[in-house]
């Protein structure tokens, strides 16, 4: 609701900002008519035209973004519904389908034959299968219907090769915080712990706060390879040899809740992996890792 509120104010400052210049216009052009007649009354009356164009321009724009406004109210009520029920059939039957998804991230998991398998399946068909969602998505953002959205995580801190974890908890707690903000204000997502019954709405004025219980540390010291990863060209390499399989294995096991979303691709969650650096790009200001 709190995005919807913001779209209209901001489409009502839009409107009123057009009409106003308009209107400056407008009035432009009747001070630098002239004033012998007929020319006069010629000027006038493009006067007027003109002052009722951008009147009427100005109460389409005020009716539309009402209209839409109501829409993305209404919408999002309906996906907030629709978000409550799937997240409580997710707490009953996520266990049991996450067991089944397991059988394929373990294929995954394979050096170089699963790698490629999950690049095919990731990129050419779970993209094929949502694309009509999303063009259906884009469709309705373009009209002002645009409904919170959810990014959820799972957090692992990885532990050096002398088994201390990489980074304090509370750190990375704060640096969640701190991208929650602005990806709620900028974009209107919110990032989630991958867990059972993390429920979130858009009618809600506030944002999900992270907390220590978002973070795991790993169970096993890492390797040199795991902790210093790679960047570009070189972490393809890497993704399809033997780190690759690494991360797929500790996402699988540790963020276990949510392996039937990354098969099928339905509000997949992230695996953030704290390591203890990344190389600097070559040639980008960028890092591309898998």
């Amino acid at each position: 609701m709190a995005n919807c509120l913001q779209y209209a104010e901001q489409r009502t400052q839009s409107c009123t900002q057009y009409a106003d210049q308009g209107y400056s216009s407008c009035s432009a052009w009747d001070a630098r008519c002239c004033t012998w007649w007929p020319c006069s009354w010629l000027c006038k009356l493009v006067t007027w035209v003109c002052l009722g164009w951008y009147w009427v321009a100005n109460v389409v724009c005020v009716l539309w973004t009402i209209v839409t406004t109501l829409v993305c109210a209404v919408w999002e009520v309906v996906v907030t519904i629709v978000s409550f029920v799937v997240t409580l059939v997710e707490a009953l039957l996520g266990w049991v389908l996450s067991y089944l998804a397991l059988v394929f991230e373990l294929i995954f998991a394979i050096p170089y034959v699963g790698r490629i398998l999950q690049w095919i399946w990731n990129v050419i068909i779970l993209n094929l299968v949502w694309l009509a969602a999303n063009l259906i998505d884009a469709a309705l953002y373009l009209v002002g219907v645009r409904p919170q959205k959810k990014l959820r995580i799972c957090t692992i801190i990885l532990r050096d090769e002398k088994g201390n974890p990489v980074a304090a908890v509370d750190d990375v707690v704060d640096m969640i915080n701190d991208a929650i903000d602005p990806l709620l204000r900028e974009c209107n997502v919110q990032i989630l712990n991958s867990a059972p019954l993390q429920l979130s709405s858009g009618l809600s004025f506030d944002s999900v706060r992270a907390d220590r219980s978002w973070i795991q540390i790993d169970g096993r010291p890492g390797s040199t390879a795991l902790l210093d990863t790679a960047c570009d060209e070189p972490a393809f390499g890497d993704d399809l040899s033997n780190v690759g399989p690494e991360y797929q294995i500790k996402g699988a096991t540790s963020c276990f809740f949510g392996n039937w979303r990354n098969v099928v691709g339905l509000g997949t969650p992230v695996t953030v992996l704290v390591v203890r650096s990344i190389a600097r790009p070559t040639v980008f200001s960028g890092c591309c890792i898998w």
